[in-house]
Formats: structure tokens, sequence, C-alpha cells
């Protein structure tokens, strides 16, 4: 396993952090309580039909990756036996999960036809349900109701494109009639195992070339909601880097998988991915750092976007996170009356390993074969612990930034270039040329 703080300068981080009483003790691992599984992001591969400036892990049609669908089942039942919902049936010995998602999702799921203009207010709210905010949540048995601390845990599909997984297996190319044969039968295997996890399936909606074609791609990935239970989610991702579907704009697109999700009878798309006229984003500058080949560049709107007006985007080639870093929590500590576990927000590669934070932070080790081991490493890493907590990340980049000038940064204000290129040079040791407008594409 390669652990993401056994650098010198991690190392020097954490030193400095403990001096400033700013990390946590961490227990011996025999007092630890066993890690559960909370939210799972899963990338099936980082093959795609687009290849797109702005994507964390430069998927794209040149790219091999991909987890074999009987690897992808074995993910499945590791999350099912680690799962938080588990974890609570090994403590109380019986009981029920149950959650109730606040009246505005509804009217989201619901919405008849794509909106004709995304108001902050119905962003935020597409937002809101994919990040699961605002749930309540309970643990029901015969004897009481225990309230729970956080949301519907959930499953999302990612990476490079869900439609083109598998793309290859053994060697041979899989045609488009298997490969949907495949996604039917892996959405099913999550339901019967994990029934209480969200789906969310991320896509940039380019199959959706024409009506039948939606059509046919929908059935597929609604299939397995025989309950009408409404826990598969399309999520469409739409910016002005995404090409639309040949021949179409990019509200053609989404009439036609509007219309193919009320068929099939699931809640219609949620909308995430669009733009202002600032892109902060690290993508495939990752593997340009060192090149110096690029610049900070006006991009042409390629899908015709009727919910872009600006007329152009100013591109900052390295910045992921245009705020004081991510303020996503990556896990949490759940107290019950039953005992208490430490509850963790997942990546798991290709490659079956674990990932912590993001596609790119750290190798936990084999999820796939060494699920409790790998559980177990982030349980006791000291960077993961960071993460865990409410400061998230902010401490830790910050003390880089200050131990390490090399680290280049950008925009003003405290903290406001702690952003994902910050990360990404701490931990890889790349820095970014000296010209802040260098390292792109």
């Amino acid at each position: 396993m390669t652990d993401i703080g056994n650098n010198p300068l991690t190392n020097e981080i954490i030193k400095t952090l403990k001096h400033k009483n700013l990390i946590p003790t961490i227990p011996d691992k025999s007092k630890i309580p066993l890690p559960a599984i909370n939210k799972v992001e899963l990338y099936l591969s980082f093959h795609g039909n687009d290849r797109c400036a702005h994507c964390i892990t430069n998927s794209g049609p040149h790219r091999g990756e991909s987890l074999h669908p009987n690897r992808a089942k074995q993910v499945i039942d590791n999350i099912a036996k680690y799962s938080i919902l588990s974890r609570l049936q090994t403590l109380d010995r019986g009981g029920q999960f149950r959650t109730i998602y606040p009246a505005k999702y509804e009217k989201l799921y619901m919405r008849p036809k794509p909106p004709k203009k995304l108001t902050k207010e119905v962003y935020q709210g597409y937002a809101d349900c994919l990040m699961g905010k605002n749930y309540t949540s309970m643990w029901i048995n015969d004897q009481r109701i225990t309230p729970l601390n956080f949301g519907r845990p959930s499953i999302r599909i990612s990476g490079g494109e869900f439609y083109t997984w598998p793309h290859v297996m053994d060697g041979v190319e899989v045609s488009k009639n298997d490969r949907l044969k495949f996604q039917k039968d892996l959405l099913k295997y999550i339901n019967n195992r994990i029934p209480e996890y969200d789906i969310f399936i991320l896509t940039n909606g380019r199959f959706a070339k024409d009506i039948q074609s939606a059509n046919t791609v929908i059935q597929h990935w609604s299939d397995h909601e025989t309950d009408n239970s409404g826990r598969t989610h399309i999520c469409i991702s739409m910016d002005p880097f995404h090409h639309a579907p040949s021949n179409s704009t990019l509200m053609d697109m989404l009439n036609r998988i509007w219309k193919a999700c009320r068929k099939s009878r699931i809640g219609t798309p949620l909308l995430y991915g669009v733009p202002n006229n600032r892109i902060m984003l690290l993508g495939r500058a990752l593997v340009s750092f060192s090149k110096g080949n690029g610049k900070s560049i006006e991009v042409k709107d390629i899908t015709k976007n009727s919910y872009y007006t600006d007329g152009r985007i100013e591109l900052d080639p390295v910045d992921l996170i245009a705020t004081d870093g991510c303020n996503e929590l990556k896990g949490f500590i759940c107290e019950t009356e039953y005992g208490a576990f430490i509850a963790n927000n997942i990546v798991v590669l290709p490659s079956g390993h674990l990932a912590y934070c993001c596609a790119c932070v750290g190798n936990f080790g084999d999820f796939i074969n060494k699920p409790q081991e790998t559980l177990l490493n982030i349980t006791t890493n000291t960077i993961a612990v960071m993460l865990r907590r409410k400061q998230t990340a902010i401490n830790i980049l910050s003390t880089a930034v200050e131990l390490d000038p090399s680290i280049k940064l950008f925009l003003d204000g405290k903290n406001s270039a702690v952003t994902g290129s910050t990360c990404y040079q701490m931990l890889s040791g790349i820095r970014i040329p000296s010209d802040k407008t260098s390292g792109l594409l």
C-alpha cells in the first residue's frame, strides 16, 4: 500500500499540525471500531466517449482501464458486507433503516420537462440531491426509533462513461447490446445486494443521439426498479467541454432523456456540472504540470448549451475548486445507543483499489480481496483522519503552502488558492511551472 502521508513534506506537515494541536490522537487499532462504508464513488473504468479538459481522471477513448463485471460484483459484495447499514444490523442485531428526503427533491424528481433556465436555486437543488443533503434518517426496531446523523447511503457510478462499460473483455471489444446487458445486470445486482442505497448514474448523455437510442439505454438502466422505489437517478453532466450527440443541441439531448425517463417510470434526470463564466479545474493539467505547454484560454461552447449565456469561458488550468478547498466530509462518527462506528465515503478504482477523497488521492490497498484491511488503513491514516474532520483539508493544505513555497498559488486572499491543485502538488511532489498560465493540455 502507498501511504499518502509517507513522504517528507506530508510528514513535516503532520509534525507541524501536531505542534499546533490540530491533529487528533489516533488510538490503538484494537480500540477503533470497525469502520463502515457510507457513500461510494465507483469508477468502473477510465474509458469514455469524449475527452474533456476538465476531467480529473483524464478519461476518454484513449484509456483502457476497466473493472471486469465479475470484479464489480465483488466490490458490491464488499460494500454490502461493510456498509453503514450492515454495521447497524450487527450492533443492534435487528431493526430497519428509514429515511425521508426533502419535499423539494420530489419536485425535481417529477419535473415534467427540462428547466428552460437553470437558476441558482434549481442548480443548488440538483447538487443537494446528488449529495443527499437534508435527509432525515432513523433506525427502527421493536423498542425504539433512533435518529441518525447521515442521509441515505448511495453509490455513484462514475469515472469514464458508464454507457461505454465494459468496452473490452478478455481483449475482445464488447458489442453495444452486450454492454447494455452487463450494465443492466450490475444495476440489478446492486439493487439486490444493497437495496437501501440510492444509485446515481453519472453520464454525459451522448448516447441519446435520437429518441430510440435514449429509450433503449434508459430502459436497460431502469429495469431493475421493479418496486418503483425511485432509488435510481440519472445525473447528466452538462458544460461547454462536452460534445452533444451528432446533429443535436444539448436541449435536444435533454428532451430525449427526459421523455425516456418518463416512459420508463423513473425519476427525471438530475443536472450538474453547469459552469459559470470562470472554470476552476484540475483535469488534464494533472499530466501536464511539468510540460508548460499551454496557457489560460477562452473555450468555445461546443454544446450549444442554452443554459450558458456568457459567450466565453475563462479557464484556470490547474484549479479544481473555486472556494477554500473541498468542503465535503469524507467520513464521520455515527454514535447510537447500540455503539459507535466510523463511516467513510470511499472511492473504488478500476484496478479494484481503494482511494480516498478523490480518484487521485492515495492507494489504500486492494478493496476486492482485502476490504477490511483497506478500511482500517483509512481509519488510522493521519491525512484521512484530517479529511474526516469538519475542517476537511484546509489546515493540511494551508500548512503545506507555508512549509513549501514551491507550491504555486492562484487567486487572492487567505486560503483562496488552497484548492485541488494544492492538494495534488502536495501529494504527488509535482510542481506547477512558475508561469501561472502554463500547464494546460
